[in-house]
């Protein structure tokens, strides 16, 4: 979006990190990879463009608000969970 002083990108939560990453589509029959142009904002928010240029003009970007979601990380515990206690008593 262009501001009335003609600034790019004015009026927009400035990004904590961007750069880019591939994302594996989600049809069934052809699965590939495309590179997406990415932020992550202050206020929680995951967006993604096709390019730096969309990204640039406000144009087919996706979010994802990342506020109240849920990291699962293979073989890790989630955090504040508590494991029963076993007990390790020699004989």
């Amino acid at each position: 979006k262009k501001s009335k002083n003609g600034e790019v990108g004015s009026g927009r939560v400035i990004p904590l990190r961007q750069g880019y990453l591939y994302k594996r589509s989600s049809k069934a029959l052809n699965k590939e990879w495309k590179k997406k142009y990415v932020t992550l904002t202050s206020d929680g928010r995951l967006t993604y463009h096709p390019s730096l240029h969309d990204y640039m003009d406000d144009i087919h970007g996706k979010e994802i608000p990342l506020m109240h979601t849920t990291v699962k990380i293979p073989w890790q515990k989630p955090r504040g969970s508590r494991t029963q206690g076993t007990s390790t008593s020699a004989s």
